[in-house]
């Protein structure tokens, strides 16, 4: 998936191609427009984190970038000890669709790996991984939405940014 350039002041060169996302998802580009206008004036656009499931040693976690829009199913079982092991599985999905899952092993050598995943309205960048002594797995990056800036009509739109900080999500090693 794709997204817009960016100019320096945050401004795309065009509006959004939704051709991708109608590929991707199979639904039509206006109603696409219609279901992200709506969400836009929801106000409801802030980026979370959420436990979907927690046993023995896995963890499954969604990443929303944009509520109703763009998130990231994030899977991981674990295998403690000295040389741990994670295997890290995540699946965007877009406007409820699910795209093709892929998958990643985690260890001491490779804690963590970055994502960026994004298509026409949504994007984000995502370090997924392992850290500290205690092991915590988490998520920390960037999201952003195509919306409009300020409350002038003579702002323009552009991409609007929030940090994600999960560092903490799950303890590999008690």
């Amino acid at each position: 998936m794709a997204t817009e350039p960016r100019k320096e002041n945050g401004a795309t060169d065009g509006p959004p191609d939704w051709s991708e996302v109608s590929t991707l998802t199979g639904i039509d580009t206006e109603k696409l427009q219609n279901q992200y206008a709506d969400i836009l004036a929801s106000g409801n656009l802030a980026p979370s984190v959420t436990e979907l499931s927690a046993s023995g040693d896995g963890t499954s976690h969604d990443v929303t970038i944009v509520p109703g829009v763009l998130s990231v199913k994030i899977s991981a079982d674990f295998e403690a000890g000295e040389n741990w092991r994670a295997k890290v599985e995540f699946t965007p999905k877009v406007f409820g669709h699910s795209l093709p899952s892929s998958d990643i092993e985690l260890s001491r050598l490779n804690s963590h790996f970055t994502i960026h995943p994004g298509m026409a309205v949504a994007k984000a960048d995502l370090t997924i991984g392992v850290s500290g002594p205690e092991l915590w797995f988490g998520v920390t990056g960037q999201a952003c939405y195509f919306g409009h800036e300020g409350n002038s009509p003579f702002s323009g739109w552009g991409w609007i940014c929030t940090n994600i900080n999960s560092p903490h999500m799950f303890r590999l090693r008690p």
